[in-house]
C-alpha cells in the first residue's frame, strides 16, 4: 500500500501545507489585520460618537428643560404682573369714576340750590307785586280808621 499512506507523498503534502500556510500569512496577514484594525478604530469611533451625540443630547434636553422651565416662570411673572397692572387700572377708573360721580353730585345739589334760590326770588317779587295790587286796590277805597287799624295788625302779625 505504497499508494495511499506513501511518506513521501504525506511529507510532501504537509510540506506543501506549510508553505501554502506560510505563503497566506505573509500575503493576507497584513492586509487582513489592517483591515480589522481599521475595522476597530472605525467601530470606536462610531461609538465614541454615539456616546458625544449622547451626552450632547443629554446636555440639550437638560438646557431645553431649563429654558422651559425659566419660560414658565417668565409667563408666570408677565401674568402676574399683567394681573397687578389691571388691578391698579381698574382701582384708578373707580377712582376717577367716584371722583366724577362726586363732582356732578356736588353740581347736581349747586344747581338745586341754585333753583331754589331763583324759586324764593320769584316768590318775593311776586309776593311783593301782590302786596302792592293789594295796596294799591285798598287805597283805591276809601280807607277808614278800622281799616287802617286792621291792615297795621296784619303787617305787624305778618312780619
Amino acid at each position: 500500500m505504497e499508494g495511499l499512506f506513501n511518506l513521501n507523498s504525506i511529507l510532501l503534502h504537509m510540506l506543501n501545507a506549510a508553505i501554502l500556510g506560510a505563503a497566506l500569512y505573509f500575503l493576507l496577514y497584513k492586509p487582513v489585520n489592517k483591515f480589522m484594525l481599521a475595522r476597530e478604530e472605525s467601530v470606536a469611533a462610531k461609538l465614541e460618537e454615539a456616546e458625544a451625540a449622547r451626552v450632547r443630547a443629554e446636555e440639550l434636553s437638560a438646557r431645553y428643560d431649563s429654558d422651559a422651565k425659566e419660560a414658565e416662570r417668565k409667563i408666570a411673572a408677565i401674568i402676574n404682573d399683567g394681573t397687578k397692572l389691571a388691578e391698579s387700572r381698574a382701582d384708578e377708573i373707580i377712582a376717577l369714576a367716584r371722583e366724577h360721580a362726586d363732582a356732578a353730585q356736588k353740581r347736581a345739589r349747586a344747581d338745586a340750590e341754585k333753583m331754589v334760590l331763583e324759586a324764593r326770588e320769584t316768590m318775593r317779587d311776586e309776593a311783593a307785586d301782590l302786596a302792592v295790587k293789594m295796596a294799591a286796590k285798598l287805597l283805591s277805597h276809601d280807607v277808614s280808621s278800622n281799616d287802617h287799624a286792621r291792615l297795621i295788625n296784619e303787617l305787624v302779625e305778618g312780619s
